[in-house]
């Protein structure tokens, strides 16, 4: 009996967890275009005051995006044509594209900047973790590792990896969801 309850207890908690990372489900009623919306997760945190970074996904019917999040690391207005690139932990990248030009606030060093992905993108963020990211702004470029660090002691090396398991089941479920019919 008390075996049952703990499984059920497990349960309970994966369904709850899941669900604060889907945010919002919800169908046009006009254009009959399906949208999902995650929440945003932590996935950069250092223990200073800043250098934080957050990843998100939203999709309208069958495009899809991935928002970064960030404040106090490459902060700066990014292009029409500026990029992110992805490295997985597999050594390959994806690469995902601007949605337009977008600016930042200058004092607090915030930023919300939204990039188109693909698809078949999402399905490799259920597979690979995210090792770093390189942001394109003001014709310059920084790059944001998110595991693995040069300069990471042990307990920010195991922060950082469990950040990165997270994005994992993010995108896993994001994909889902897409998924969908």
């Amino acid at each position: 009996m008390k075996k049952h309850l703990y499984i059920a207890i497990l349960l309970l908690i994966g369904i709850e967890s899941e669900a604060q990372k889907m945010k919002e489900i919800t169908f046009d009623k006009f254009t009959h275009e399906k949208r999902v919306l995650t929440d945003e997760l932590l996935i950069l945190n250092s223990q200073a005051k800043w250098p934080h970074l957050y990843i998100s996904f939203r999709s309208v019917d069958t495009s899809c995006f991935i928002t970064l999040h960030g404040q106090g690391v490459a902060s700066g207005i990014i292009a029409p044509d500026d990029q992110a690139w992805i490295l997985l932990d597999d050594d390959t990248k994806i690469i995902v594209r601007s949605t337009g030009l977008q600016d930042y606030d200058i004092t607090t060093r915030d930023y919300i900047h939204q990039y188109r992905i693909s698809l078949s993108d999402v399905k490799r963020l259920t597979e690979k973790k995210i090792v770093s990211i390189r942001r394109y702004y003001e014709s310059n470029y920084t790059d944001i590792d998110i595991t693995g660090g040069k300069d990471q002691n042990r307990k920010e090396i195991e922060r950082s990896t469990r950040h990165a398991e997270d994005a994992l089941l993010l995108a896993g479920m994001f994909y889902t969801e897409i998924t969908k019919r």
